[in-house]
């Protein structure tokens, strides 16, 4: 898969997550991450703690 598409939520979600994250990265004297760097970074760390609960639901550890 080469991309894909957020829901309006979600693009709002991230926006936020993002700038509550850059601002603990630029106050420890690091590089802020853009937001797609930032969902990669999640998009590995959730794949990697998934699993399917016992009805069903997606959990992420």
């Amino acid at each position: 898969m080469k991309s894909i598409r957020l829901k309006t939520h979600e693009e709002e979600l991230l926006r936020r997550k993002s700038i509550e994250i850059n601002k603990v990265l630029i106050n420890s004297n690091r590089r802020p991450m853009t937001e797609s760097e930032l969902l990669h970074e999640v998009i590995t760390e959730a794949l990697m703690r998934t699993e399917a609960g016992t009805k069903g639901r997606i959990v992420v550890l």
